[in-house]
Protein backbone atom coordinates (compact mmCIF):
# COMPACT_ATOMS: atom_id res chain seq x y z
CA UNK A 1 0.00 0.00 0.00
CA UNK A 2 1.21 3.50 -0.88
CA UNK A 3 -0.08 6.68 0.76
CA UNK A 4 0.88 10.31 1.32
CA UNK A 5 1.68 11.58 4.81
CA UNK A 6 2.61 15.02 6.06
CA UNK A 7 5.62 15.76 8.22
CA UNK A 8 5.60 17.13 11.74
CA UNK A 9 5.04 20.69 10.48
CA UNK A 10 1.71 20.38 8.65
CA UNK A 11 1.62 24.14 7.92
CA UNK A 12 4.07 23.67 5.04
CA UNK A 13 1.69 21.42 3.11
CA UNK A 14 4.63 19.12 2.29
CA UNK A 15 3.80 15.41 2.17
CA UNK A 16 5.89 12.34 1.36
CA UNK A 17 5.11 8.88 0.01
CA UNK A 18 4.96 6.07 2.56
CA UNK A 19 4.63 2.32 2.02
CA UNK A 20 2.94 -0.50 3.94
CA UNK A 21 3.79 -4.09 3.03
CA UNK A 22 1.45 -6.98 3.73
CA UNK A 23 2.82 -10.44 4.56
CA UNK A 24 0.21 -13.19 4.75
CA UNK A 25 -2.61 -11.49 6.69
CA UNK A 26 -0.53 -8.92 8.56
CA UNK A 27 0.57 -5.42 7.65
CA UNK A 28 4.14 -4.45 8.48
CA UNK A 29 5.32 -1.13 9.85
CA UNK A 30 4.95 1.93 7.57
CA UNK A 31 8.16 3.08 5.91
CA UNK A 32 8.83 6.41 4.29
CA UNK A 33 9.99 6.12 0.71
CA UNK A 34 13.46 7.56 0.51
CA UNK A 35 15.04 9.66 -2.23
CA UNK A 36 14.56 9.83 -5.18
CA UNK A 37 10.80 9.33 -4.63
CA UNK A 38 10.40 11.46 -1.50
CA UNK A 39 12.04 14.87 -1.72
CA UNK A 40 12.02 18.29 -0.07
CA UNK A 41 8.98 19.09 -2.22
CA UNK A 42 5.41 17.80 -2.01
CA UNK A 43 4.67 14.25 -3.16
CA UNK A 44 0.89 13.94 -3.08
CA UNK A 45 -0.23 10.58 -4.45
CA UNK A 46 1.27 7.33 -5.70
CA UNK A 47 0.31 4.09 -7.39
CA UNK A 48 2.26 0.94 -8.31
CA UNK A 49 2.23 -1.42 -11.32
CA UNK A 50 2.75 -5.18 -11.32
CA UNK A 51 6.47 -4.75 -12.01
CA UNK A 52 6.75 -2.49 -8.91
CA UNK A 53 7.19 0.74 -10.88
CA UNK A 54 5.81 3.64 -8.84
CA UNK A 55 3.93 6.53 -10.45
CA UNK A 56 3.45 9.62 -8.31
CA UNK A 57 2.82 13.35 -8.36
CA UNK A 58 5.31 15.93 -7.16
CA UNK A 59 5.95 19.66 -7.46
CA UNK A 60 9.74 19.12 -7.35
CA UNK A 61 10.04 20.87 -10.72
CA UNK A 62 9.11 24.07 -8.91
CA UNK A 63 12.20 24.03 -6.71
CA UNK A 64 13.93 27.40 -6.97
CA UNK A 65 11.06 28.97 -8.94
CA UNK A 66 9.18 31.72 -7.10
CA UNK A 67 5.38 31.34 -6.80
CA UNK A 68 5.44 27.95 -8.52
CA UNK A 69 3.23 25.28 -6.97
CA UNK A 70 2.07 23.08 -9.85
CA UNK A 71 2.72 19.35 -9.68
CA UNK A 72 3.66 16.94 -12.47
CA UNK A 73 3.61 13.17 -12.76
CA UNK A 74 6.76 11.07 -12.34
CA UNK A 75 7.69 7.40 -12.40
CA UNK A 76 10.42 5.36 -10.75
CA UNK A 77 11.45 1.79 -11.63
CA UNK A 78 12.68 -0.77 -9.15
CA UNK A 79 16.24 -1.60 -10.18
CA UNK A 80 18.42 -3.99 -8.19
CA UNK A 81 15.99 -3.89 -5.29
CA UNK A 82 15.96 -0.08 -4.98
CA UNK A 83 14.36 2.92 -6.63
CA UNK A 84 17.37 4.71 -8.07
CA UNK A 85 15.97 7.29 -10.51
CA UNK A 86 12.80 9.19 -11.29
CA UNK A 87 11.53 10.32 -14.68
CA UNK A 88 9.10 13.08 -15.54
CA UNK A 89 6.24 11.76 -17.69
CA UNK A 90 6.69 14.50 -20.25
CA UNK A 91 3.73 13.52 -22.45
CA UNK A 92 1.36 14.21 -19.55
CA UNK A 93 2.95 17.42 -18.26
CA UNK A 94 1.30 20.81 -18.73
CA UNK A 95 1.25 24.27 -17.20
CA UNK A 96 -1.57 23.06 -14.93
CA UNK A 97 -1.51 20.80 -11.89
CA UNK A 98 -1.38 17.02 -12.50
CA UNK A 99 -2.14 14.98 -9.39
CA UNK A 100 -4.20 12.07 -7.99
CA UNK A 101 -2.67 9.43 -10.24
CA UNK A 102 -3.99 5.93 -10.88
CA UNK A 103 -1.90 3.61 -13.06
CA UNK A 104 -3.29 0.26 -14.27
CA UNK A 105 -1.43 -2.85 -13.07
CA UNK A 106 -0.14 -3.48 -16.61
CA UNK A 107 0.65 0.22 -17.14
CA UNK A 108 -1.45 0.34 -20.30
CA UNK A 109 -3.57 3.29 -19.14
CA UNK A 110 -3.30 6.05 -16.57
CA UNK A 111 -5.97 8.30 -15.02
CA UNK A 112 -5.15 11.49 -13.15
CA UNK A 113 -6.68 14.84 -12.26
CA UNK A 114 -5.70 18.15 -13.82
CA UNK A 115 -6.84 21.72 -13.30
CA UNK A 116 -8.91 22.53 -16.41
CA UNK A 117 -10.31 26.03 -15.81
CA UNK A 118 -12.21 28.19 -13.30
CA UNK A 119 -15.55 26.66 -14.36
CA UNK A 120 -14.91 22.92 -14.02
CA UNK A 121 -11.83 23.15 -11.76
CA UNK A 122 -10.10 19.77 -11.28
CA UNK A 123 -11.13 17.13 -13.82
CA UNK A 124 -10.18 13.54 -14.53
CA UNK A 125 -8.11 12.74 -17.62
CA UNK A 126 -7.04 9.46 -19.19
CA UNK A 127 -4.10 8.48 -21.37
CA UNK A 128 -3.12 5.21 -23.03
CA UNK A 129 0.14 3.73 -24.27
CA UNK A 130 0.53 3.34 -28.03
CA UNK A 131 2.45 0.73 -30.04
CA UNK A 132 5.71 2.57 -29.27
CA UNK A 133 5.00 2.49 -25.52
CA UNK A 134 4.48 6.28 -25.53
CA UNK A 135 1.60 7.95 -23.72
CA UNK A 136 -0.96 9.51 -26.07
CA UNK A 137 -2.28 13.03 -25.47
CA UNK A 138 -4.50 13.02 -22.33
CA UNK A 139 -8.26 13.00 -22.92
CA UNK A 140 -10.72 14.54 -20.45
CA UNK A 141 -13.27 12.00 -19.27
CA UNK A 142 -16.92 12.22 -20.25
CA UNK A 143 -19.05 15.03 -18.79
CA UNK A 144 -21.22 12.39 -17.09
CA UNK A 145 -18.16 11.78 -14.86
CA UNK A 146 -16.46 15.15 -14.64
CA UNK A 147 -18.44 17.99 -13.10
CA UNK A 148 -18.21 21.67 -12.15
CA UNK A 149 -16.73 20.54 -8.83
CA UNK A 150 -13.31 19.04 -8.02
CA UNK A 151 -13.16 15.50 -9.40
CA UNK A 152 -10.08 13.68 -8.10
CA UNK A 153 -8.45 10.53 -6.71
CA UNK A 154 -9.44 7.91 -9.32
CA UNK A 155 -9.28 4.17 -8.78
CA UNK A 156 -10.27 1.46 -11.29
CA UNK A 157 -11.15 -2.06 -10.16
CA UNK A 158 -8.89 -4.92 -11.18
CA UNK A 159 -11.38 -6.16 -13.80
CA UNK A 160 -11.61 -2.64 -15.32
CA UNK A 161 -15.38 -2.61 -14.72
CA UNK A 162 -15.77 0.31 -12.30
CA UNK A 163 -14.18 3.68 -11.63
CA UNK A 164 -14.23 5.17 -8.13
CA UNK A 165 -13.33 8.81 -7.50
CA UNK A 166 -13.85 11.67 -5.07
CA UNK A 167 -15.70 14.91 -5.65
CA UNK A 168 -15.14 18.05 -3.59
CA UNK A 169 -17.75 20.82 -3.59
CA UNK A 170 -16.71 24.37 -2.74
CA UNK A 171 -18.79 27.46 -2.04
CA UNK A 172 -17.02 30.80 -1.77
CA UNK A 173 -13.66 29.01 -1.53
CA UNK A 174 -14.91 26.90 1.38
CA UNK A 175 -15.18 23.11 1.22
CA UNK A 176 -18.82 22.18 1.91
CA UNK A 177 -18.96 18.53 0.79
CA UNK A 178 -16.60 15.66 0.03
CA UNK A 179 -18.00 12.38 -1.31
CA UNK A 180 -16.93 9.19 -3.06
CA UNK A 181 -18.59 8.28 -6.36
CA UNK A 182 -18.50 5.23 -8.58
CA UNK A 183 -19.47 4.60 -12.18
CA UNK A 184 -19.19 1.72 -14.64
CA UNK A 185 -16.46 2.22 -17.21
CA UNK A 186 -18.61 2.18 -20.36
CA UNK A 187 -17.95 5.91 -20.75
CA UNK A 188 -14.44 5.83 -19.30
CA UNK A 189 -12.72 3.56 -21.80
CA UNK A 190 -13.11 4.50 -25.45
CA UNK A 191 -11.27 3.43 -28.60
CA UNK A 192 -7.84 5.00 -28.90
CA UNK A 193 -5.25 5.11 -31.66
CA UNK A 194 -2.73 2.39 -30.86
CA UNK A 195 -0.91 1.89 -34.16
CA UNK A 196 -1.80 4.62 -36.63
CA UNK A 197 -1.50 4.28 -40.39
CA UNK A 198 1.16 6.69 -41.63
CA UNK A 199 0.57 9.22 -44.42
CA UNK A 200 1.14 7.82 -47.92
CA UNK A 201 2.34 9.08 -51.31
CA UNK A 202 0.75 7.50 -54.42
CA UNK A 203 0.92 8.13 -58.16
CA UNK A 204 -1.91 9.02 -60.52
CA UNK A 205 -3.07 6.02 -62.53
CA UNK A 206 -1.04 3.45 -60.59
CA UNK A 207 -2.87 0.67 -58.77
CA UNK A 208 -2.09 0.42 -55.07
CA UNK A 209 -2.81 -1.80 -52.10
CA UNK A 210 -2.06 -0.68 -48.57
CA UNK A 211 -2.27 -2.86 -45.46
CA UNK A 212 -3.98 -1.13 -42.55
CA UNK A 213 -2.61 -2.21 -39.12
CA UNK A 214 -4.90 -4.79 -37.53
CA UNK A 215 -4.26 -3.08 -34.18
CA UNK A 216 -4.92 0.43 -35.51
CA UNK A 217 -7.32 1.11 -32.61
CA UNK A 218 -7.65 -0.51 -29.21
CA UNK A 219 -10.11 -0.33 -26.33
CA UNK A 220 -9.20 -1.38 -22.78
CA UNK A 221 -12.40 -3.32 -22.13
CA UNK A 222 -13.80 -3.95 -25.61
CA UNK A 223 -12.27 -6.01 -28.42
CA UNK A 224 -15.32 -5.79 -30.70
CA UNK A 225 -14.50 -2.52 -32.44
CA UNK A 226 -16.12 -1.50 -35.72
CA UNK A 227 -13.80 0.34 -38.11
CA UNK A 228 -15.16 2.60 -40.84
CA UNK A 229 -13.67 4.96 -43.42
CA UNK A 230 -15.13 7.89 -45.34
CA UNK A 231 -14.39 6.02 -48.59
CA UNK A 232 -17.57 7.32 -50.21
CA UNK A 233 -15.75 10.65 -50.57
CA UNK A 234 -13.28 9.05 -53.00
CA UNK A 235 -14.54 7.15 -56.04
CA UNK A 236 -11.08 5.67 -56.65
CA UNK A 237 -10.55 4.16 -53.20
CA UNK A 238 -11.90 1.03 -51.50
CA UNK A 239 -11.49 -0.03 -47.87
CA UNK A 240 -11.91 -3.71 -46.99
CA UNK A 241 -12.52 -3.71 -43.21
CA UNK A 242 -12.28 -7.51 -42.98
CA UNK A 243 -8.95 -7.77 -44.78
CA UNK A 244 -7.81 -4.38 -43.41
CA UNK A 245 -6.66 -3.20 -46.83
CA UNK A 246 -6.93 0.00 -48.85
CA UNK A 247 -6.85 -0.35 -52.62
CA UNK A 248 -7.63 1.53 -55.80
CA UNK A 249 -6.27 3.62 -58.66
CA UNK A 250 -5.91 7.38 -57.98
CA UNK A 251 -7.48 9.44 -60.74
CA UNK A 252 -6.19 12.91 -59.87
CA UNK A 253 -3.43 14.76 -58.06
CA UNK A 254 -3.88 16.32 -54.63
CA UNK A 255 -3.91 15.77 -50.90
CA UNK A 256 -6.78 13.58 -49.72
CA UNK A 257 -7.70 13.30 -46.03
CA UNK A 258 -9.01 9.93 -44.94
CA UNK A 259 -10.94 9.66 -41.68
CA UNK A 260 -10.92 6.30 -39.90
CA UNK A 261 -13.55 5.91 -37.17
CA UNK A 262 -13.50 3.16 -34.54
CA UNK A 263 -16.70 2.47 -32.55
CA UNK A 264 -17.06 0.17 -29.54
CA UNK A 265 -20.13 -1.72 -28.30
CA UNK A 266 -21.05 1.20 -26.01
CA UNK A 267 -21.15 3.43 -29.12
CA UNK A 268 -18.09 5.42 -28.09
CA UNK A 269 -16.10 6.40 -31.15
CA UNK A 270 -12.72 7.88 -31.96
CA UNK A 271 -11.38 9.28 -35.24
CA UNK A 272 -7.94 9.33 -36.79
CA UNK A 273 -7.00 11.20 -39.94
CA UNK A 274 -4.49 10.08 -42.58
CA UNK A 275 -3.37 12.10 -45.60
CA UNK A 276 -2.79 10.45 -48.95
CA UNK A 277 -0.84 12.60 -51.39
CA UNK A 278 -1.30 11.73 -55.05
CA UNK A 279 1.39 12.96 -57.47
CA UNK A 280 2.12 12.51 -61.18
Amino acid sequence: MLYAKSGADISTGVTDIWMLTKTDDSWGNPKKMTSPISSLSREASACMTLDNTIYFSSNRNCEGIENCYTADLFSSKLEGGTYQNTELIAELASASDEESVFISPKADFIIFCRFTNDKTWMDLYISYRDVNNDWIAPIMLDSSINSKDWDRRPFVTLDNSFLFFTRLQFEENTLVESDIYWVNTSKVFKPFVFNSLSDKILKVGEKFEIEVPSNYFKDINDELLTLELNQEDFDWLTFDAKQMKLSGVPSQEGDFELTFTATDTSLNNTEDKVVIRVVK
